[in-house]
């Protein structure tokens, strides 16, 4: 009996240590800034944080519905009925817009009930908005437009021809300016009271999505098939500094109050083949230096930003990873006996699609 007695003991002092060093190196390698994930049942294509910061709106993609999460808890609230490929917030009249097949739905950044549909004849690309005139640009793919729309009645107000095939637009509300890429080595500028054009910038590389900083007028443009993001002056259209990041650039956001542009990016180099691991790295918007790179799961799809409390959320897909065998140094007589263990051997980790917040550094 005592013998048995000494045997658990030293066999629950051995799984102690043992668990106990486990957790020590996985704390130690890589300093988590997650505050909380959320599964979700459909892979989010798009991301907004309501006006307010109550809300964040993860935008299922095609065929799926999306959800509304509390900012806060991450706790879903709702699930709309809708689905589609971009989304923006119109802080004027507490609504975010979301781009489909259908053309842009207009949901209530509080409950997330369906506004209105503004029917297009084509699913837009991109959208953005500028809350100080009422006006939504949003990209038409396959064309050489961008529709002017009234966030109140929907109305297009203007159609505006460009000479290339636009590809995404962004607005800096404090110049009153949108910025529409193509597949051109060209910015137009656009006027965002009239729809206007202003100017085009001429830029060294084929520009792809974009984000702006109104503070410092500086753009972050993902550079086509190089990996890596340019900071323009978008005054003058000269480059400033290229970044290079880990993968593809998958999304960008940018936190104006806190001076930060947040990139997300996937690479192909896991050991599964469905799944990527992405990173989400920090720059500072006024002279585009890396600020800190995190680690940000597998699968990212999506970046959003809520200046308010200075959270990031990141979107993600599902993943698989081989899972190693923590367990492979206790020897197989004692593991034998443990049948709350998991079976010898790596095994197959599946994790859903969902948003993780994260506090912004």
């Amino acid at each position: 009996m005592m013998k048995r007695r000494f045997a658990l003991s030293g066999l629950a002092l051995l799984l102690l240590v043992g668990s106990g060093a486990m957790w020590a190196r996985s704390r130690e390698g890589t300093p988590d800034p997650a505050l909380y994930t959320t599964a979700l049942g459909q892979i989010p294509a798009a991301l907004a944080v309501a006006p307010g910061g109550g809300r964040v709106f993860a935008i299922g993609g095609r065929g799926a519905a999306s959800s509304v999460l509390d900012a806060e808890t991450g706790d879903v609230v709702a699930t709309v009925p809708v689905h589609g490929g971009a989304a923006a917030v119109d802080a004027r009249t507490s609504t975010v817009l979301v781009t489909g097949d259908a053309g842009v739905t207009v949901l209530d950044a509080v409950s997330g009930r369906v506004r209105r549909v503004v029917p297009l004849s084509v699913a837009p690309d991109s959208i953005a908005v500028d809350p100080r005139t009422g006006h939504a640009f949003v990209v038409d793919p396959g064309s050489d437009t961008v529709r002017m729309l009234d966030t109140r009645t929907g109305a297009v107000v203007r159609t505006v021809s460009l000479v290339m095939t636009p590809s995404a637009v962004a607005v800096d509300a404090r110049a009153g300016q949108a910025f529409v890429t193509s597949d051109s080595p060209f910015v137009d500028v656009l006027d965002t009271r009239n729809g206007a054009p202003i100017r085009a910038v001429v830029i060294r590389t084929a520009p792809g999505r974009l984000t702006v900083d109104p503070g410092s007028g500086h753009a972050f443009v993902v550079v086509a098939g190089a990996g890596s993001v340019a900071m323009l002056d978008m005054r003058g259209g000269a480059l400033l500094h290229t970044t290079t990041v880990a993968g593809g650039v998958v999304a960008l956001a940018l936190d104006a109050r806190r001076g930060r542009a947040y990139v997300v990016s996937r690479d192909g180099g896991a050991s599964f083949a469905t799944t990527t691991a992405g990173a989400l790295t920090v720059l500072d918007a006024r002279g585009g230096a890396v600020v800190k790179t995190y680690a940000v799961g597998f699968n990212p799809t999506a970046v959003a930003v809520d200046e308010r409390s200075g959270r990031v959320f990141v979107a993600s897909g599902v993943s698989a990873a081989i899972e190693p065998d923590r367990w492979r140094w206790l020897p197989g007589v004692l593991r034998a006996h443990l049948p709350f263990l998991p079976p010898p051997g790596p095994r197959l980790r599946v994790t859903p699609p969902g948003v993780t917040a994260l506090a912004a550094p």
